[in-house]
């Protein structure tokens, strides 16, 4: 099952936010043991690294975070396509209607995110940490 992961979720356990980081991840430990394919979108890569660089005041430990995510999900990417299907979606905020063209082109069959009205629009299921551990 190929799996979309939010930001939100990825920071949850980089930025070890006590709030949300067990479910997370948990979430993201299927990832890592091979249970599922997780995702995150290329654009994501440079706002997950900006906002643990500015959290954690240290470059390196900003780029080694950023290395062993990159061990647990593949980067899936965006292309003029995506964009464009974006732009046209008549989603309110341009960065989710992003990230949902890419989990489709990645076909993945769910979005796991914190912020499900983010996804309103969304044809794939999205799901909360949360609800996503009750799949399995």
């Amino acid at each position: 099952m190929r799996v979309f992961y939010d930001s939100n979720v990825v920071l949850d356990l980089l930025l070890n936010r006590q709030q949300f980081v067990a479910d997370s991840s948990a979430a993201l430990k299927l990832s890592e043991t091979k249970v599922v394919k997780g995702y995150i979108s290329v654009v994501s890569i440079t706002d997950l690294f900006y906002l643990i660089r500015q959290n954690l005041k240290d470059v390196n430990q900003s780029i080694q975070k950023i290395q062993t995510l990159m061990e647990i999900v593949s980067i899936a990417k965006a292309d003029k396509k995506v964009a464009k299907a974006a732009l046209n979606s008549g989603w309110h905020d341009f960065e989710d209607a992003v990230q949902y063209y890419v989990a489709r082109k990645a076909h993945c069959k769910c979005i796991v995110t914190r912020n499900k009205k983010d996804y309103k629009q969304s044809t794939i299921p999205v799901y909360t940490p949360t609800e996503f551990l009750k799949l399995f």
